[in-house]
């Protein structure tokens, strides 16, 4: 719903920030080996919000344009299969606000990540590096080979988001993981999954690369 009463009615509330997730699935396109990008429903997202409600949108980057997958995926949770094709997107989006006179000054990088929505691809290991990360994070020794490997796709998702947005925008804010259920493991809260170890290790990794990290 786009429409100018919704947005009135949510402007004479006064809300000054309006987070959206899955603001990049049909902007890329691929048709005989060329990428095409069609903004037409990235920009009428961000029209509403900046534009008709004079909110500060919070972008969300899930989920993936099925043209980047790493591994087939029917929920467009795939990792990229190509980290630079993915921060050429960021760029662009943010870029694109800018030029169009609607900046966003958060970007929040992905979305509930620890319970399983992001699917590594083939170049996502679970390397040596990204293992000790994850294990400082819990502080424990016995870990799930599958969220390591996520978590390793995680960070090299998290570093070519904020590096695409932060070419197109010095000032932008980026933050992450965006978690379901909080920092918890699955022992503290039957429901959690991973928490502690993807909101530790996000700010380790950070750390490590010299990355910003605005918002957790």
């Amino acid at each position: 719903d786009y429409e100018d009463a919704t947005a009135a009615k949510l402007r004479e509330g006064g809300f000054r920030w309006f987070r959206m997730d899955n603001v990049f699935t049909p902007v890329l396109q691929e048709e005989n080996d060329k990428l095409i990008y069609d903004w037409t429903d990235f920009d009428r997202r961000i029209e509403f919000i900046a534009g008709k409600m004079g909110a500060d949108p919070i972008l969300a980057v899930p989920y993936m344009p099925i043209t980047l997958y790493a591994v087939a995926n029917h929920d467009r949770q795939s990792a990229p299969r190509d980290y630079g094709r993915w921060e050429d997107l960021c760029y662009r989006a943010a870029k694109r606000c800018l030029d169009r006179g609607y900046r966003v000054p958060f970007w929040e990088i992905w979305n509930e990540v620890n319970t399983g929505w992001l699917k590594p691809g083939p170049q996502d290991t679970g390397s040596k590096r990204f293992r000790e990360i994850y294990r400082k994070a819990r502080g424990r020794d016995d870990m799930d080979d599958e969220a390591v490997k996520r978590f390793e796709a995680y960070c090299k998702l998290y570093q070519a988001s904020t590096r695409g947005i932060r070419r197109a925008d010095p000032k932008a804010c980026i933050g992450g993981p965006a978690l379901a259920s909080g920092p918890f493991e699955h022992e503290e809260r039957g429901h959690c999954f991973h928490g502690k170890g993807f909101a530790k290790g996000l700010m380790f990794f950070c750390a490590e690369e010299n990355l910003p990290l605005d918002f957790v």
